[in-house]
């Protein structure tokens, strides 16, 4: 099935306390997270992503903390494998666009074979104010899914670093420690994560 790998990565010197953070040019502060590539186990994914995105190579899994069976809205969709974006319901009719696996899109109309589908990028993705980018075309109704898991992972590492960048992605993330009681500046869903998921974790673990 596919699915995305969240990761809350912490140090072994600091204890629990501390929870380490990207920040995005174009979409805020983050927990480190990205989509399980085909034949890949989301613990594989989640340490992939660990170190694609903050530099680390030295990321142990502490534990998987839990998984969670989810389905999109009704009218979006994930891409589960590399696409083309044909300009009508027919892969004889022009294929200029090409999505990849783990992009969220919304869906328009559907047929028998193929679903419509609307690709937007922002400026500012968390404000989602003003269109950057937008793609509308038709793709194979085997490359979408509304089904997904999301798997949680607590990963350590033994970086003495406080702060520092990375470049992943065409991106240069800004790496750096907050304290996982005061998440408030991050994306409204990753705080839900943090204060839904990592914190109970973390207060769990601490009474055995």
């Amino acid at each position: 099935m596919f699915g995305k790998a969240i990761v809350f990565i912490t140090s072994e010197d600091q204890g629990d306390k501390r929870l380490l953070v990207l920040g995005h040019p174009n979409a805020g502060i983050q927990i480190p997270k990205g989509t399980i590539d085909e034949n890949e186990s989301p613990l594989q994914a989640a340490l992939r992503e660990g170190s694609e995105e903050t530099g680390l190579t030295d990321l142990v899994c502490s534990s998987h903390i839990i998984t969670e069976n989810l389905s999109l809205k009704e009218d979006q969709r994930y891409i589960v494998s590399e696409t083309s974006v044909y300009s009508r319901p027919d892969k004889r009719s022009f294929d200029w666009a090409h999505l990849r696996r783990g992009i969220r899109v919304n869906v328009r109309q559907k047929n028998k074979n193929y679903t419509q589908i609307e690709y937007l990028e922002y400026e500012d993705i968390s404000v989602r104010k003003t269109i950057s980018y937008q793609i509308i075309g038709w793709v194979p109704n085997e490359k979408i899914s509304r089904e997904y898991i999301r798997s949680y992972y607590h990963l350590t590492t033994k970086t003495e670093k406080e702060n520092w960048k990375n470049f992943d992605d065409n991106h240069e993330f800004e790496l750096h420690w907050i304290d996982i009681e005061g998440t408030s500046k991050l994306l409204d869903s990753h705080e839900i994560w943090v204060d839904e998921i990592f914190i109970p974790y973390i207060k769990k673990i601490s009474e055995k």
